[in-house]
């Protein structure tokens, strides 16, 4: 499929609810899934998503795992009355149809459900990782084909490009009868080999109002996007010195568990103190901050952040205080940092 390129700005008013984080992990790695999030103005919303499967001759390798993957869209519909609205359906006759159904899902994703340990959808996490980089989203939201001829001209090859976007069908709320089509695009990222291109590239590019340079290289904070996050779904935690309201999580590092011995018992609602130390910090252009740390027995974890306040602020060496506690679903969240109040968000 080769949607049409258009541009679809939207202002912080419009972004007035989000979903429910999930996330899928397959054991071969991580693929990317989408429901169709009602995140836009529009009723109904459903979503065209590019997802990434691993594959040993996939040309996009990801910086976290080394992990090959190939790129597969992914068209979701919530019913064939919605499909059957579509104009032009004959043109759209791969278009699938799926729910939350883990029959259905196995189908259209082409992996074994029971391989699946966790589902997220990508448009949304992407999204997050971008605003914790203090990206303004309706920045990064521009024609596909210009950002990639400019990135292709500063001798980044195309197949170290990784396209984030996705194909929307709303149905207007003023207007139940009339669709809109439109394909959104959020972005191009590399890879960090690529970073001083990059960097070159965003020192000459400037369109006006929308300034890459400043959200790119400068990383300008989003007030906005913090403002919209906070109306979500939040949790209360307590961190020793202040109050802070936000969904955060620990990850374990890669094969590792962390168990009530390892962290204490954690009961739902009570917090718990603990503390680590970096033994190593990872950052990378259009992906979350990564910091594996280590308690005073040995014990290591992994953390992804993002969204923190300073780039780096908690480098090799640095002691981290932490709050946790457990959730109804048994996860692991914890608040980070109290000298730097970081918040490290799910």
């Amino acid at each position: 499929m080769t949607p049409e390129i258009a541009y679809t700005p939207e202002s912080d008013e419009q972004v007035t609810s989000a979903p429910a984080f999930t996330y899928l992990m397959d054991t071969s790695g991580i693929t990317y899934y989408s429901t169709g999030a009602n995140t836009h103005p529009f009723a109904n919303t459903i979503r065209t998503t590019a997802v990434y499967f691993p594959d040993p001759y996939g040309n996009r390798i990801s910086l976290l795992t080394g992990q090959a993957y190939s790129k597969h869209i992914v068209h979701g519909y919530v019913s064939e009355d919605q499909v059957a609205a579509i104009p032009n359906r004959a043109q759209n006759h791969n278009n699938l149809i799926f729910d939350h159904d883990p029959v259905t899902q196995e189908k259209i994703l082409g992996v074994d459900t029971s391989r699946v340990a966790y589902m997220f959808d990508p448009h949304c996490a992407l999204q997050s990782v971008l605003e914790g980089n203090n990206y303004y989203i309706d920045v990064v939201r521009r024609r596909v084909d210009t950002i990639v001829t400019l990135m292709l001209n500063a001798g980044i090859p195309y197949e170290d490009l990784g396209l984030y976007g996705s194909l929307q069908v709303g149905l207007v709320p003023q207007d139940p009868s009339e669709l809109r089509r439109f394909n959104d695009v959020d972005l191009v990222v590399t890879g960090t080999e690529h970073y001083d291109k990059v960097v070159q590239l965003a020192a000459t590019y400037h369109d006006g109002a929308n300034d890459w340079k400043k959200t790119a290289v400068r990383f300008q904070h989003n007030l906005a996007a913090r403002k919209r996050r906070q109306q979500l779904s939040k949790l209360h935690l307590y961190d020793g010195e202040g109050e802070f309201f936000s969904d955060v999580k620990v990850v374990p590092a890669p094969g590792q568990i962390p168990s009530v011995t390892d962290l204490g018992v954690l009961q739902d609602g009570v917090n718990i103190l603990f503390e680590y130390t970096v033994i190593e910090a990872y950052e990378s252009l259009g992906y979350p901050a990564i910091w594996t740390v280590a308690n005073a027995d040995g014990h290591q974890l992994q953390i992804y952040s993002r969204m923190y306040d300073n780039i780096g602020a908690a480098g090799v060496g640095d002691m981290i205080t932490a709050v946790g506690r457990m959730n109804h679903r048994g996860d692991l969240l914890v608040l980070t940092d109290n000298e730097h109040h970081h918040i490290y968000p799910t």
